[in-house]
């Protein structure tokens, strides 16, 4: 089968490998999102890959996204794929969206240095601070934290605990 025949060969070639109705309703999505915040229904597409290292991965994409919500840019980014410690804040920024359902709201979190949010996330974003907040790791007064059983395992990523524990901390 050769999916170029079959497929508008004006589209980028990962375009031309999803089906055209899936292609239809992602361009509807888009749509609707940016006519709700503002953005000219015939721009560019943008996308934004957040990469692995980590939590200095997750640091650096604050920092990035912090600057992005302060020129309002953050609106106009249609795609967002993360890997590893980028997946660590776009986690994060998934939630904030679906706590607030404003571009608005969140640019304005991620804009303020002082902001509730942003302020939540350096203070809990160390993955043992984390699991003691959720009962999952052990605190003791005078003696180390036992580890956990070599049996045990979290059967979510990161950003699932932080999103859990921040929903923990603040149960709006």
């Amino acid at each position: 089968m050769s999916i170029s025949k079959r497929s508008d060969p004006n589209l980028p070639r990962f375009g031309r490998l999803l089906p055209k109705a899936l292609r239809d309703c992602e361009a509807a999505e888009i749509a609707k999102r940016r006519s709700v915040v503002g953005v000219a229904a015939d721009a560019g597409q943008v996308g934004v890959a957040l990469s692995g290292g980590g939590i200095r991965s997750a640091t650096f994409c604050l920092g990035v996204f912090q600057a992005l919500a302060r020129q309002g840019l953050i609106r106009k980014i249609d795609y967002l794929s993360t890997v590893s410690g980028g997946g660590y804040f776009g986690g994060f920024l998934g939630r904030m969206f679906s706590r607030s359902k404003s571009v608005d709201a969140v640019e304005c979190d991620l804009a303020r240095d002082d902001s509730d949010v942003v302020n939540w996330l350096r203070e809990n974003g160390r993955f043992k601070k984390i699991l003691t907040h959720l009962g999952l790791y052990p605190v003791r007064s005078k003696s180390p934290p036992r580890m956990p059983p070599k049996e045990f395992r979290l059967d979510c990523s990161y950003s699932q605990i932080l999103a859990a524990a921040y929903l923990h901390a603040n149960p709006e």
